[in-house]
């Protein structure tokens, strides 16, 4: 959970159970990440898949060029747009 999720999340928890929040708020950066933005788990993800259909395609045989290449197209489009979820 990150950006305005976490947010709204932690404003809702904190007056519902009455809990003092203002350590996580002075280290926010520290837990969460911006709004709209990829994670580090995702971005290794996506390269891991993109290398493993190279080497598909280049020593098996299984997964043709075009697939390849356009995935990496995708993946680089999404990341411009920020359509990660």
């Amino acid at each position: 959970m990150d950006g305005n999720d976490a947010v709204e999340f932690f404003k809702d928890f904190g007056a519902e159970f009455r809990v003092d929040l203002d350590d996580l708020y002075t280290r926010w950066d520290e837990h969460f990440g911006p709004e709209g933005g990829p994670s580090f788990g995702f971005l290794v993800i996506v390269v891991l898949c993109i290398a493993a259909g190279f080497w598909l395609r280049d020593l098996l045989g299984l997964i043709p060029a075009w697939a390849s290449t356009e995935s990496g197209r995708l993946a680089s489009r999404r990341a411009r747009r920020g359509d990660w979820r």
